[in-house]
């Protein structure tokens, strides 16, 4: 169906929502999801640190073949492409970045860096078991026959903004299609 990329796409932010929302149950001094928690058109930016995006950066074909070569008779087109999806994430907070007095630069402390790299730490800890139990109970496979997950990459701070971000690929079935001019 055509909302199936899309429902696949809320299915991945529903997921992390709820893997995030197990922090505070766990320490109720760090924060569980984002309040800012989207579906995004494409790449986000990183203009609001505290925020979980997904989006669709591709659609590729994956090509298929036979299992064993096509015997004496057997038809040698039975290759075919299967459409892979990949629906990316990324969490981010704010990291302190430090203060400028005039032409003196103060670096924020290591308790203040400490206390970013523990939210962030505990972030991708939920993600990273979140979703792992989610694909290994079948949890985000309802429309899709295959995935691949490669884990969690942290992202490099910028803009007072720090974080994760990981890739799944889902095999995501099209539908059948008529041209309408052709026709």
């Amino acid at each position: 169906m055509i909302a199936d990329l899309d429902g696949l796409a809320h299915d991945v932010l529903d997921a992390c929502v709820a893997s995030l929302d197990v922090i505070p149950t766990e320490d109720a001094a760090l924060l569980g999801a984002p309040e800012r928690s989207f579906v995004a058109p494409g790449v986000p930016v990183w203009d609001c640190c505290e925020q979980l995006v997904v989006w669709t950066p591709g659609i590729r074909p994956q090509s298929t073949r036979p299992a064993s070569p096509a015997g004496a008779g057997a038809r040698k087109h039975v290759f075919g492409q299967i459409p892979m999806v990949e629906i990316q994430t990324i969490i981010s907070r704010c990291v302190p970045t430090g203060d400028v007095h005039g032409t003196t630069f103060t670096p924020p402390t290591t308790a203040a860096l400490e206390a970013a790299a523990e939210q962030i730490h505990a972030d991708g800890w939920a993600l990273y078991n979140g979703i792992f139990n989610r694909l290994g109970q079948g949890l985000l496979s309802e429309r899709c026959s295959e995935i691949a997950w490669d884990g969690l990459n942290a992202a490099t701070p910028a803009g007072g903004c720090g974080g994760w971000t990981f890739t799944l690929r889902f095999r995501l079935d099209g539908y059948g299609y008529t041209d309408p001019i052709g026709s």
